[in-house]
């Protein structure tokens, strides 16, 4: 097989990646804005350490160390804003509109 008959293999096949579905990806678009409405309810600190330490971002996730040494404070003070952002979002009623996306997207 040639490169010429493996391009036309490959254009032959379809697409599923996330960028080929528009359908995926105005969903995804939808669930960010959910989540960014989440988020502003919780106080700056909690947020920006949520933001790093999952990526949410810039899809790059932080460290506990690393979110410590960004924020001057220790891990185990990051480790509980963590927590307790976390625990505010999942009392949240907007939580029940998040799980909903988290499950159509999986």
């Amino acid at each position: 097989m040639d490169d010429d008959d493996y391009d036309e293999l490959i254009d032959t096949l379809p697409d599923t990646s996330d960028e080929a579905n528009p359908e995926m990806m105005v969903e995804g678009i939808e669930f960010g804005e959910t989540m960014m409405d989440a988020l502003e309810q919780l106080p700056e600190d909690e947020r920006e350490i949520l933001e790093l330490r999952f990526g949410l971002a810039d899809n790059n996730e932080w460290t506990l160390r690393e979110v410590a040494e960004h924020l001057g404070i220790s891990h185990e003070q990051v480790r509980k804003l963590e927590h307790k952002a976390l625990q505010t979002l999942r009392r949240l009623p907007i939580r029940y509109q998040l799980q909903e996306w988290l499950e159509w997207l999986t």
